[in-house]
């Protein structure tokens, strides 16, 4: 498939981030309503909002070495 580099995704939080009422989490880039119409609904399907803290995973969960 060919990349579309006039579509894509901002994400403005982070996972365990405090958000405030009407703040922006996605900023959504497209060519046409229809399509991002479509974005915004499987993004609301991912998204989870909690009053509870929620525990942030490591980034880097084990280091793998070569060997030496």
């Amino acid at each position: 498939d060919a990349i579309d580099l006039h579509v894509g995704l901002r994400l403005h939080k982070e996972l365990g981030d405090t958000i405030l009422k009407g703040e922006p989490l996605i900023t959504l880039y497209g060519k046409d309503g229809t399509s991002l119409d479509e974005a915004a609904r499987r993004g609301r399907r991912a998204l989870s909002i909690s009053a509870e803290a929620v525990s942030v995973p490591p980034v880097i969960s084990r280091y793998i070495s070569c060997g030496e």
